[in-house]
């Protein structure tokens, strides 16, 4: 019973992609300046999120041991 629904999402996905158009789409020099934007964003978010938990994966990976912050 559970494979009728992965068997016409299968299908529905096959018709879509048999049936693909072309779109005739413009694409201004406008856009391409929002993808780099887009892509800088991304990396530069990678990076951030890299920098926050650098500690905590070296930590992971063995590299660092624990330190106590509670020493006197």
């Amino acid at each position: 019973m559970k494979r009728k629904p992965l068997l016409f999402i299968i299908a529905a996905l096959a018709a879509v992609l048999i049936n693909i158009n072309n779109a005739h789409a413009y694409l201004d020099p406008g856009t391409s300046s929002a993808i780099l934007q887009g892509v800088i964003a991304g990396v530069v978010a990678i990076g951030v999120a890299a920098k926050l938990y650098w500690h905590r994966l070296l930590k992971m990976l063995g590299f660092r041991k624990d330190v106590d912050t509670d020493q006197k």
